[in-house]
């Protein structure tokens, strides 16, 4: 992070990230919903767009069910993909994701 820059989260790459999380697992939004509780996929398919995030308790549970950290589910503004994701997979593995996220969603 440079200087007095806000370290937000991008939701748009974040809604991405999600998306790309769940196909990768092949886990169906309707799957989500019923994991998450959620009445409707509208707030899934909210977040996978970019338009809203998930609550603080979605997040969570969200790690829970990709069995990783919350740092691993947020892309801030300076990212393509969370960093903390970058140095478990190895720099290699890393831009694969990249190409992956930008080309095939």
């Amino acid at each position: 992070m440079k200087g007095n820059e806000y370290p937000g989260i991008n939701m748009v790459r974040t809604g991405n990230w999600l998306r790309f999380i769940c196909r990768s697992r092949n886990i169906a939004v309707k799957d989500l919903c019923s994991l998450l509780r959620l009445g409707s996929p509208q707030s899934i398919y909210g977040w996978f767009a970019g338009r809203t995030l998930p609550s603080l308790d979605n997040f969570y549970a969200l790690s829970q069910i990709f069995c990783t950290t919350l740092d691993e589910l947020i892309v801030n503004q300076a990212e393509a993909i969370p960093s903390n994701f970058c140095k478990k997979v190895g720099p290699q593995n890393a831009r694969f994701v990249r190409y992956r996220i930008k080309f095939a969603l």
